[in-house]
């Protein structure tokens, strides 16, 4: 009888030896193997803790997309041959602790993760594996989107929130087409709502007498508000349906009270 139970009792202590262990390993292999596999286009990766933080940042000169997490991630290139010829991603490297990991993704032109996915682990649902989409944007959605970044702290779901950017590639600096933008304001005519017509007022900031900043190199912050106004309205132009108002195109001084009687004069919806 005694034998009978201490032969019982081996049986119940290495069962639960062994649950306990492969509970452990399993544990342990989540917490160790977040890896990302970095491809032409996207990335994949696996084995994230739904509590892992990731903030995403954006630079140019040239082009990166920054990708922190707050955990150990080991990172390698994929071996697919099958690539697709119209890569975004020129290079990559990484910075890894044993507390976080940064990924630096160098762009071959404006770039940006455009989408995210992500699927639960089959072994344990508090894991998730996430795929990354990289895709190209204009100029002038990049650096928004660079600017809100950085307001946010590398949070994605609130840029998110606050830009749509359009996946589709936009490239207005190489279109033939030219658009006059007359020193003198566009006539009355030209900004009524027939048609439907929605009026943009852009006002590029100083002008004339008021430089605003002078950067480092004696760059005038007069003159990069005039040239971002120019790109904004060559944008929104695209739209048949708005009629962009500037009020300068010349390196003129306004007062702020002359603004804001040109926005009122001609009917600025916004």
């Amino acid at each position: 009888m005694l034998k009978n139970l201490i032969y019982k009792y081996k049986i119940i202590h290495l069962f639960l030896f062994f649950s306990i262990a492969l509970i452990f390993n399993e544990t342990l292999s989540h917490t160790t193997d977040r890896s990302c596999i970095i491809k032409p286009q996207k990335l994949n990766c696996s084995n994230l803790n739904l509590n892992d933080k990731i903030k995403i940042f954006l630079l140019d000169q040239p082009y990166r997309i920054v990708i922190e997490f707050d955990t150990f991630v080991k990172f390698q290139r994929s071996q697919d041959k099958k690539a697709k010829k119209n890569n975004i991603l020129s290079d990559f490297r990484y910075n890894n602790t044993k507390t976080n990991s940064k990924l630096v993704l160098e762009l071959i032109k404006p770039g940006i993760i455009s989408d995210l996915f992500y699927s639960k682990d089959k072994m344990n649902d508090k894991y998730i594996n996430l795929e990354m989409n990289i895709s190209e944007i204009s100029k002038t959605s990049f650096y928004i989107a660079k600017h809100k970044l950085s307001k946010n702290k590398g949070d994605y779901f609130l840029l998110n929130n606050e830009i749509n950017y359009s996946k589709k590639v936009i490239k207005p600096t190489i279109r033939e087409k030219k658009y006059n933008f007359s020193s003198k304001l566009q006539t009355r005519s030209t900004l009524t709502k027939t048609g439907k017509k929605f009026n943009v007022f852009i006002d590029p900031g100083h002008g004339g007498k008021d430089s605003g900043a002078i950067g480092s190199l004696g760059t005038l912050e007069k003159n990069i508000t005039l040239q971002f106004s120019r790109l904004l309205a060559k944008q929104l132009l695209e739209n048949k349906k708005l009629s962009v108002i500037l009020s300068r195109n010349s390196d003129k001084y306004l007062t702020l009270k002359k603004r804001t009687q040109l926005a009122k004069k001609y009917n600025a919806d916004i």
